[in-house]
């Protein structure tokens, strides 16, 4: 469900108009208008899908050469024992 609704800012009582500066941060002018629209959370029907961390993994390598997958080992065995290469 969709729904849109256009206010006059100079239409708004004083409470109003607080209330709706403190919902958007910063004061409004008289000569504004306010375009509001509603509209359903995607979410609310289905749960966004999550990355299959698997498949993440397991292509992790994916068109890296035999070198390049020796270097990155490497560097992170490197890492893994807190010490850096030394040029």
């Amino acid at each position: 469900m969709e729904s849109q609704k256009e206010v006059d800012v100079a239409s708004l009582d004083a409470a109003q108009r607080q209330t709706m500066e403190a919902v958007l941060g910063f004061q409004l002018q008289p000569d504004q208008r306010l375009v509001i629209l509603v509209t359903q959370n995607q979410s609310a029907d289905a749960p966004a899908e999550r990355p299959n961390i698997m498949d993440l993994v397991t292509h992790f390598y994916d068109g890296v050469g035999e070198h390049e997958i020796d270097e990155i080992d490497a560097l992170i065995k490197a890492r893994a024992d807190f010490t850096r290469p030394v040029p």
